[in-house]
């Protein structure tokens, strides 16, 4: 899922993701997580579309720099 472990954590504890034994869970059960977040993603955060690697970071990292 590319994501840390203190957020499959929380995902745990939020019962978002049920896990088969300690920190092991269904393939299933992870390609439906990972699904729900993208359409999750795409509701809430239309504006952060990715574009490149990096973009995000140097446009604001472009928009600090000019005084």
């Amino acid at each position: 899922m590319q994501i840390t472990r203190h957020a499959l954590s929380s995902l745990v504890k939020r019962g978002k993701l049920v896990p088969v034994k300690e920190m092991l869970f269904l393939r299933e059960d992870v390609a439906a997580r990972k699904e729900a977040a993208k359409e999750l993603q795409s509701k809430y955060r239309p504006y952060d579309k990715k574009k490149g690697p990096g973009t995000h970071f140097h446009l604001s990292a472009s928009f600090f720099t000019i005084r």
